[in-house]
């Protein structure tokens, strides 16, 4: 019985929502011949919030967006000449509510254009195409990271503490850098893991990398 409990709280704690992905038409149709990529530094915004009191963690933000841009930069090193461009803005609300239409678009997203002010920032880019990872993520932080399934192997039972989960959003663009249209999207999202947790945040990554990586 020890043995099932555990089990089946491990594939619980494994699960993750997503888009596999969605491609406009020009680029699925030179996917398989780009060979350079553009890697933005991602924006990250990571909050705790105890049911009660709300605010930023910029330390663990900061933590994520260095864990997220050095696991994109040697995934993707291998199949790509990746440039790297520092990105000064910031607005994640506007680029999550491109995110949000995209999610709700049809497969083909011809004709999505990313925000101004985001392609604005990045001036003249070196290659046609530019990958960017936006993330959102919450804690409580009067919970520790997986206390559903710490405290379930511990006791030897299936504990479900809403209160305690974690939630992470994380989103892919690769963007026309000529003309700021979305070229591909796609989105991993789960209450399961946990941004405090550095091998949480390299899962949900290298498992939303992988649209770009096969090609």
């Amino acid at each position: 019985m020890k043995i099932r409990n555990i089990v089946l709280v491990t594939i619980f704690a494994s699960t993750a929502a997503c888009t596999t992905g969605k491609f406009s038409s020009s680029y699925k149709a030179e996917r398989s011949t780009v060979d350079s990529l553009t890697l933005l530094t991602p924006i990250v915004l990571v909050e705790e919030n105890d049911g009660e009191n709300k605010k930023n963690n910029l330390l663990i933000g900061a933590s994520n967006s260095i864990i997220i841009s050095e696991i994109s930069k040697i995934t993707l090193s291998s199949k790509y000449s990746i440039v790297g461009q520092e990105l000064t803005y910031q607005d994640i609300d506007e680029l999550f509510e491109v995110c949000k239409s995209l999610e709700f678009s049809e497969n083909i997203l011809d004709g999505q254009i990313v925000p101004k002010g985001f392609l604005n920032n990045i001036g003249i880019a070196e290659t046609k195409y530019g990958l960017i990872l936006i993330y959102r993520a919450t804690f409580n932080p009067l919970y520790e990271p997986h206390y559903n399934l710490t405290t379930g192997i511990a006791t030897s039972s299936l504990i479900i503490a809403p209160q305690s989960k974690p939630f992470s959003d994380l989103r892919l663009l690769v963007i026309n850098l000529e003309n700021g249209e979305v070229a591909h999207y796609s989105s991993k999202i789960s209450e399961n893991h946990d941004p405090r947790v550095a091998g949480d945040v390299e899962f949900l990554t290298k498992a939303i990398l992988k649209s770009v990586y096969y090609r």
